[in-house]
């Protein structure tokens, strides 16, 4: 992205928003906070008024009444969109109960001249879920936990929340926890959760969580304690792989959420993973292993648990008891 480019897309970025920091900013863009600063002058001497406010919850709005008038997306946008939205309908989407009403309306913004072209491109696009004896078909959407967008809707409010769980029969209370994520992994939508008392982290599946009771009375953190919280109860990356050849496609094509790839190699055929995995669940072991086991013949396990290695082993053994 050339200085120019960023400074538009900032330009949308502030605009989106009714509050930033300089933090934000870094963050959205991989700029140092001086380049941020410098970007932010220039954006008020071409007219985009800015008023910042000191202290340590400082930053910056824009000044009322002064917002950007609203972009419209170009036909390239415009095609990136439908692209998209036609290869995750066949995901656990949130929010989306029509699938086809959404797609009509994206069609509706495009050019009279281009909806044509765009209609040809749906019949023309195979993805995983296309049905080749109707290319305009869409597929059934798939049922999401009804917990997932009221989970969604608190998070753009505040990420410290109070909720309840099952756990074999049991009901568990976490009065007071932060979400670091919400993520989807293997067909089921999950919780990354920092407890706040217990002082530890927890992924849980979203449909197996309830909302307590009024949520602007849970107790609260400082930012500043709520950080130095996060910090202190990182996880520790505890297996490391390496792969080579197929097997680094075969990551890229299917791996957990708290995976990370490193390539070694200027040509890209040796790559390093990192990666957590939460003792606490058999059943999330034996996943793993057998995970380990699809990514192929240009896998080496460095280092991991003895409860995966075990498992690994028994796999390995029962399959080659089953196949030779």
């Amino acid at each position: 992205m050339t200085k120019t480019e960023r400074i538009i897309t900032m330009m949308r970025f502030i605009n989106n928003r009714q509050f930033f920091t300089l933090h934000n900013l870094c963050e959205a863009f991989s700029i140092s906070r001086s380049t941020a600063i410098r970007d932010l002058a220039e954006i008020q001497s071409l007219g985009l008024p800015l008023v910042s406010s000191v202290g340590p919850d400082g930053g910056y709005a824009v000044m009322h009444n002064q917002l950007l008038q609203k972009s419209k997306l170009t036909s390239d946008e415009l095609r990136a969109l439908i692209i998209s939205f036609l290869q995750a309908t066949d995901e656990q989407l949130p929010y989306l109960k029509n699938p086809r009403e959404l797609l009509e309306k994206l069609f509706s913004d495009a050019m009279p001249t281009e909806q044509d072209g765009l209609l040809r491109l749906q019949e023309v696009l195979l993805l995983d879920h296309s049905d080749l004896a109707n290319m305009r078909q869409l597929p059934t959407v798939e049922i999401v936990p009804k917990m997932l967008t009221s989970l969604f809707k608190i998070c753009m409010v505040d990420r410290q929340i109070s909720v309840k769980y099952s756990d074999h029969h049991q009901q568990i209370t976490l009065p007071a926890c932060y979400v670091h994520y919400i993520f989807h992994e293997h067909g089921t939508w999950y919780a990354d959760l920092l407890d706040e008392q217990k002082r530890c982290n927890q992924v849980l599946p979203v449909g197996s969580l309830l909302l307590t009771g009024d949520q602007s009375s849970t107790q609260r953190l400082s930012e500043d304690d709520l950080q130095n919280l996060i910090t202190e109860t990182a996880r520790t990356m505890n297996v490391q792989l390496e792969l080579e050849g197929t097997a680094i496609t075969n990551f890229h094509a299917n791996h957990f959420f708290h995976d990370t790839c490193t390539f070694t190699d200027k040509n890209k055929q040796l790559a390093e993973v990192a990666s957590y995995l939460d003792l606490t669940y058999p059943n999330r072991i034996q996943a793993f292993a057998n995970w380990i086991i699809a990514l192929g013949a240009g896998v080496t396990v460095k280092s991991a648990p003895p409860q995966l290695i075990s498992c690994l082993s028994k796999t390995v053994n029962r399959l080659k008891k089953q196949y030779g």
